[in-house]
């Protein structure tokens, strides 16, 4: 395939992603803190209000996009696998369109939108700087973000993100370290917008040239057309992503906004503190397992039911440990890290603790189902179950609020998934994808449920043993916790088969690895 191609297995390719994709999670968490810090003690909070609306109301022109990387990510996993390099030609020339009708779309929704600035801003802030010339700025950045994607695409389909995860990294590290030094040395607002422009497009300009050397048939002008029957499902494909992502945003955005209409803005900065860490928590995880959603994809270009089944076994087992042992750790330990970071005026109610937790947990042990199903195309036959779990979660927020107060709005989130995306997604994987019954699929699922639920309690039982409250105490619960939380899994599942092949599977890279070096 052009100049390009990879030696590397789909396992190690997976390997690889995940490491990077996690590492650079994790860095961006760190950095970011580093950077808010400053960026409020050299800055008014004026500045944080800002940043904050400017960037939701961004978030929300971004709706323009509607899936559509998703849709020709998908589209590219069967010709990359089949080296059909006239039809990834025309993916990309179509991609390329698209961006650029969004990129203008947006800017211009983002222009006519300053006459409004006022009705949304009660009163305009004290700061130096003319606050349209801000927003704009925050609108470039936004316009600039879909300059060049496209190319990065192709990267992400052939199971190369992690060269785009460094390249993020790298630009990321660059951005933060000058913002930073504006913000002490010269306190510019603008300078520190200006910054990010420039690391933005230099990230995409540098991911364009990777991606024009690697499959330089990509920058060719002679380009089919792409197929009607292509088309048509792309843009199908495209109207069921919208769908599910206006979905998924009402399901996943309301929640504070009930709270407060229900039990006031204390509740909601004091939920903050719990859902600011499980959110890292959940972060770090999920861009960390993203990193196989490529290889599953190319994994799903092939007729194999039974090794497909076979691979989902060993995911949905990785999947499950990580989350499980994550969620246990955060019911057990969560309050007592508030408690020494803040102390004990920010603690909440444990049903409220566990009820933000199964938000975390519900949607990490979907991530399996979830992947398998995108990557296998199933996104028209899911819009309306999205549809049908924004609805049942508002309601079900308002009703559980008012009866049970703050754990029943996020109660509601996880009991709406559950009745819907998540038997949706089990439901066409298993039937659909792999043609066996679902049933298989839901068994498992309520079995590692109910040995998640005994992995808590058995865990907290010793945990509260130690009395010690201090940063020490701490650090030993954390110590028992993460002891404790593994065996137990260990126990339970490495005598089965799906075990024992992920075990292979990790030795088989061990021992190429060291015959590399040898050689």
């Amino acid at each position: 395939m052009g100049k390009y191609k990879s030696r590397k297995t789909r396992t190690e390719k997976s390997m690889l992603n995940m490491s990077v994709s996690g590492a650079s999670k994790i860095l961006m968490i760190l950095f970011g803190f580093v950077s808010r810090s400053i960026f409020i003690n050299c800055l008014s909070t004026e500045y944080l209000g800002i940043n904050g609306l400017f960037t939701n109301i961004l978030t929300l022109l971004s709706f323009a996009e509607l899936g559509i990387g998703n849709a020709i990510i998908y589209s590219m996993y069967k010709p990359l696998k089949n080296n059909d390099i006239s039809l990834i030609k025309s993916l990309i020339a179509l991609y390329k369109k698209a961006y650029s009708v969004i990129a203008v779309v947006v800017g211009i929704v983002g222009v006519l939108f300053i006459p409004f600035l006022n009705l949304i801003i009660k009163s305009p802030p004290k700061i130096a700087e003319n606050l349209i010339t801000i927003y704009l700025l925050y609108l470039t950045n936004t316009v600039i973000s879909y300059l060049l994607t496209y190319k990065r695409s192709i990267l992400t389909a052939d199971q190369n993100d992690y060269i785009v995860s460094i390249g993020q990294n790298i630009f990321y590290i660059i951005q933060q370290t000058l913002q930073v030094l504006v913000l002490i040395f010269n306190h510019s607002f603008i300078q520190y917008l200006l910054i990010q422009i420039l690391c933005s497009l230099l990230n995409n300009i540098v991911n364009a040239k990777i991606a024009n050397k690697m499959y330089p048939y990509i920058i060719e002008k002679n380009v089919d057309k792409l197929p009607e029957g292509e088309r048509k499902r792309i843009f199908k494909d495209v109207k069921a992503l919208a769908i599910s992502k206006v979905s998924g945003v009402v399901m996943n955005g309301t929640d504070n906004i009930i709270i407060s209409k229900l039990l006031g803005l204390f509740s909601v900065g004091l939920v903050s503190n719990y859902t600011l860490i499980t959110n890292a928590v959940n972060g770090v995880i999920w861009s960390t397992l993203s990193g196989i959603t490529a290889s599953i994809g190319d994994l799903n270009t092939e007729n194999n039911n039974v090794h497909k089944k076979e691979i989902f076994d060993q995911v949905y087992l990785i999947t499950y440990w990580i989350y499980s042992f994550a969620c246990v750790c955060l019911l057990v330990l969560s309050s007592s890290f508030i408690t020494v970071w803040l102390g004990n005026k920010y603690i909440v109610d444990n049903l409220t603790v566990f009820s933000m937790v199964w938000i975390i947990y519900t949607t990490g042990i979907n991530f399996s189902a979830y992947t398998f199903r995108t990557t296998m195309g199933f996104f028209d036959q899911v819009k309306y179950v999205y549809v049908a779990s924004a609805v049942v979660n508002v309601v079900l927020s308002i009703i559980l609020g008012k009866w049970i107060g703050l754990a029943g709005v996020f109660l509601a989130t996880s009991i709406s998934r559950l009745c819907t995306i998540e038997i949706a997604d089990g439901v066409y994987v298993y039937r659909n994808g792999l043609g066996i019954s679902p049933m298989i699929y839901f068994r498992k699922y309520i079995f590692t449920f109910l040995l998640f639920m005994l992995n808590f309690i058995a865990t907290k039982t010793i945990v509260d043993l130690v009395h010690i409250s201090s940063i020490l105490g701490f650090v030993i619960k954390t110590i028992i916790c993460l002891i404790v939380s593994n065996v137990i899994l260990l126990i339970c599942f490495y005598r089965t088969n799906t075990f024992k092949e992920i075990i292979n599977k990790f030795n088989n890279i061990r021992k190429k690895r060291r015959i590399i070096k040898a050689d």
